[in-house]
């Protein structure tokens, strides 16, 4: 076989070779698994990649309204093996993706393409149901109430979430986190309501971690929990929020899910048990606040309130400070009601003001001085809000009482200190002045020069500019001149032509063919030209 037959021949068992190796990749697609699921469980696909000759691309997969999604991979795994004494090798790359329905309902992930690493490929639709467990119904209870379910804009809403667990069975536990899981989708982005903060808290009880929306919340427990004949662990928890738009919010279903029976250590194989329990929606209406009635000055306070005023002392200097304290307490917005405002003071200054919010109540400190002897008492303050109490709902201005106090004169020998800002500052005659100034002269004017115009200012600017482009102009012409070889032997012929056409025609002739062809004279026109033709 000759050399050349072996070079083509080792040719195509390469080329197949490559084409098989591109053939063998392949894209598995398993699942959803379960395809039917529980609502609160979630169901899982697999992408896997056998044999993948190259760097695949990002896997997209296209979300869908009421399905979260969480994709876990690549995880890569290299194997080889011999068969019949010739070794293979390959790779595998797997993703796993986790789906945890949202509602009950029928979803589908359209087909989308994904880059395997040598060509694109198409994965088909994925399909995945959701409905309720109804087989466990009996081994919990989760319970959603909003207090109250018909509020104001700006009433805080309290949602308290009930929730409870078979007595017989013990949820387990995971660095302090039970394992009871709470979901409201709802709460994750509570369109037209804002989180009032502070206002959730843990009263009295046990307290531990559950999961709510998959981050940790604290609820208070209570153990051995009697509701009708069965007897369960119960956790609380609560949310508050405040409207700030009317309407109708619509709170969807809400899930639980606990496990229990789970491993107890690394090397237990023991798999936990999962239960589902299902809470009831919830509905809840928001009411603008009427404009009739709405006093001036009205600063968005909503609920049920007291206001109460009270001073630190009672009797003062001159200068002197005076505090006043104005107390707000109730149930309401208190995280946003704009407090009380003092009117005008005669008599009287502010120095400045602390505020203090708490989860019912609201306390503003006025620092006040009296700036003359004859006052006699700190003001009334008034102040608005919107009562809310059910058959009772409108607008209520609240006056505090005065409070008497008295004021001594300064000090003797001491006098009322400036306030800030108003010190007259004092001059001291050759420090805060100028002095020891020469008087200048009388003489004439001094001309001044001519301002130039914007063209000569132009020019001033534009010349570095055109002697810098004329200059690389010349020194590329140059650069050019010297590279021109036959431009170069051009002229060198030109010139010997008219230094010796007069003299020596035959010459003249031979030193012009020799400067264009580059030889030597004696080369063109010699004595044994006609021996050498």
């Amino acid at each position: 076989m000759s050399s050349m037959v072996r070079r083509v021949l080792g040719f195509l068992v390469g080329l197949a070779c490559s084409w098989g190796v591109h053939a063998q990749e392949t894209l598995e697609v398993v699942g959803p698994k379960p395809a039917l699921v529980a609502l609160g469980d979630e169901s899982v696909v697999e992408f896997v990649i056998e044999n993948g000759s190259g760097q695949p691309g990002e896997l997209k997969v296209p979300q869908v309204p009421g399905l979260t999604m969480r994709l876990d991979g690549p995880q890569e795994s290299s194997w080889a093996r011999v068969i019949n004494g010739r070794r293979t090798a390959g790779r595998t790359l797997r993703w796993v993706l986790r789906l945890r329905p949202r509602r009950v309902g029928h979803f589908e992930i359209p087909s989308f393409r994904f880059d395997t690493g040598s060509r694109e490929q198409v994965v088909q639709k994925l399909v995945l149901d959701c409905e309720k467990s109804v087989a466990n119904a009996s081994r919990g209870f989760l319970e959603l109430t909003a207090i109250p379910d018909r509020v104001y804009v700006g009433e805080p809403v309290q949602f308290v979430f009930d929730v409870g667990v078979d007595a017989r069975t013990t949820p387990d536990q995971t660095r302090g986190l039970v394992h009871v899981f709470v979901e409201q989708p709802w709460f994750e982005s509570p369109e037209g309501m804002v989180s009032v903060e502070g206002a959730d808290g843990v009263a009295g009880g046990s307290k531990v971690q559950l999961g709510f929306n998959n981050v940790a919340a604290e609820a208070a427990y209570t153990p051995n929990y009697v509701r009708g004949a069965l007897t369960y662990h119960r956790f609380t928890f609560t949310r508050t929020l405040m409207p700030t738009r009317p309407g109708t919010f619509e709170i969807g279903d809400s899930t639980m899910k606990f496990e229990f029976g789970g491993p107890r250590s690394p090397f237990d194989a023991r798999r936990a048990k999962s239960v589902f329990v299902y809470g009831e929606p919830l509905t809840v209406e928001v009411l603008p606040l009427p404009e009739e009635g709405r006093p001036a000055g009205f600063g968005n306070a909503v609920g049920r309130f007291q206001l109460e005023a009270a001073a630190d002392k009672h009797h003062v200097r001159v200068g002197d400070s005076v505090k006043l304290t104005l107390k707000v307490v109730g149930k309401g917005n208190t995280e946003f009601l704009e407090p009380p405002a003092l009117g005008e003071l005669d008599g009287l200054h502010l120095l400045g003001r602390n505020d203090n919010r708490g989860k019912d109540s609201v306390v503003v400190e006025y620092d006040l001085t009296p700036l003359r002897d004859d006052v006699t008492e700190l003001p009334s303050v008034t102040w608005s809000y919107f009562d809310t109490t059910p058959g009772g709902e409108r607008y209520i201005t609240v006056h505090t009482d005065s409070i008497p106090i008295v004021v001594d004169p300064p000090a003797e020998g001491g006098g009322l200190a400036a306030l800030p800002g108003d010190e007259e500052a004092s001059v001291v005659v050759g420090v805060d002045d100028i002095y020891d100034m020469k008087p200048i002269e009388a003489s004439d004017p001094v001309p001044l020069e001519a301002t130039p115009g914007p063209g000569r200012s132009a020019a001033w600017v534009l010349l570095p500019w055109a002697i810098s482009l004329a200059f690389a102009a010349f020194w590329r012409a140059r650069r050019r001149r010297r590279a021109d070889v036959r431009g170069r032997r051009a002229a060198s012929a030109r010139r010997h032509y008219r230094e010796l056409r007069d003299t020596d025609p035959t010459a003249a002739l031979a030193a012009y063919l020799a400067d264009r062809l580059d030889w030597p004279e004696a080369a063109v026109i010699g004595p044994d030209l006609a021996e050498r033709l």
